[in-house]
């Protein structure tokens, strides 16, 4: 009786092994690779029937980059003013910016964008990453509630001059890498250009996510 199990398990243990070898000849013979299926999201967060590529302005076409106004210099006391609001003063006639992030998946396209029920629009900054990253892990978390999905998108303009503001565009895209969540104008991120801001992303929003049923529009600095 012992022969026979010894036998039986020596059967088995050749079958697998002929298994095995088939398999690798069968791969090895039609090339076949492996298909994984990445996220530019966190790991742990749960897949998604609305894709979320990250691409980065591919539709935005070329324009001219918007000059400054110097006939405001002629105002009373020009020089007298912070210089915040010169700058919102020579530049207040730009409509028009260049898109540096953009999400154009987020909704999963303009065509099945209704698939997405609420859409969290939150004004932003680009030093503002600690609260970004509060914002993600509490009430703007993306998740499907009640056979819904809710999404999220941060709303930036630029920061700084030259080296400080290619430093923090650089960390802006590595965030937008990891979260896909930003998009970016290259436009002054200031108060006064809130408008502006608000009026670029509704421009996104009619291309980019216009079937989608209800928007909110917050701040990162509202924590519950």
């Amino acid at each position: 009786m012992l022969r026979d199990i010894k036998k039986k398990r020596i059967l088995k243990q050749l079958f697998l092994l002929l298994g095995a070898v088939l398999m690798i000849v069968f791969i090895s013979m039609y090339n076949i690779e492996p298909s994984i299926s990445r996220s530019p999201h966190r790991r742990g967060q749960n897949n998604t029937k609305v894709k979320t590529h990250i691409r980065i302005a591919p539709n935005v076409l070329p324009m001219p980059k918007c000059e400054q106004n110097m006939s405001v210099t002629n105002m009373t006391d020009f020089k007298s003013l912070p210089s915040v609001i010169q700058t919102f003063l020579y530049y207040r006639h730009c409509r028009h910016f260049p898109m540096l992030l953009d999400a154009p998946d987020k909704c999963g396209g303009a065509n099945v964008s209704g698939e997405v029920f609420l859409l969290l629009v939150i004004k932003s900054s680009p030093k503002n990453y600690d609260r970004r990253e509060v914002l993600r892990k509490t009430w703007a978390k993306e998740r499907l509630h009640k056979g819904a999905w809710i999404r999220r998108l941060f709303i930036v303009g630029t920061s700084g001059v030259d080296q400080e503001k290619a430093k923090l565009n650089t960390l802006l895209q590595m965030e937008q890498d990891e979260f896909g969540d930003i998009l970016q104008w290259d436009f002054i991120d200031s108060f006064h250009n809130l408008t502006l801001k608000q009026t670029l992303f509704l421009q996104w929003v009619q291309t980019r996510c216009s079937a989608v049923p209800f928007l909110f529009n917050g701040d990162d600095d509202v924590f519950a």
